[in-house]
C-alpha cells in the first residue's frame, strides 16, 4: 500500500488504549509515505507523538503535521478546518477515536 498523496486527520485522545491504537494507525500511514495530521488540544503532546512516529519510521517520505483543535469548542473546529483546507485540497481519511 502506498499512501503518498493521501491526507489523514487523526484526533489525539488522552485515553491510553486509544493513544496506542491511533499512534499505530498514524505510524502505518506515515510509513507508507502518507500525510498525517495529528489533531488535538495539546501541541506539546502532539509533538511528542510526531517525534515518536518519526523515530519509528526514519526512512519515510511521509509528512506529520499538528492541527490545533478542541472538539468541545466549535470555534477551534472551524479554525482547524479552515487551516487544513488552506494547506490541502482534500481529505481522504478522518479517524474519530473519542472514548
Amino acid at each position: 500500500m502506498q499512501a503518498l498523496g493521501m491526507f489523514h486527520v487523526q484526533p489525539r485522545s488522552d485515553n491510553g488504549n486509544l493513544i496506542r491504537d491511533s499512534l499505530q494507525l498514524s505510524r502505518i500511514l506515515h510509513l507508507t509515505n502518507g500525510t498525517v495530521y495529528i489533531a488535538g488540544r495539546s501541541q506539546e503532546k502532539a509533538f511528542r507523538a510526531i517525534e515518536e512516529i518519526k523515530s519509528a519510521n526514519p526512512s519515510s517520505n511521509g509528512r506529520l503535521e499538528f492541527l490545533q483543535v478542541d472538539l468541545a469548542d466549535l470555534t477551534t473546529i472551524k479554525k482547524a478546518a479552515d487551516e487544513f483546507m488552506f494547506k490541502e485540497s482534500s481529505l481522504h481519511v478522518l479517524t474519530n477515536n473519542a472514548g
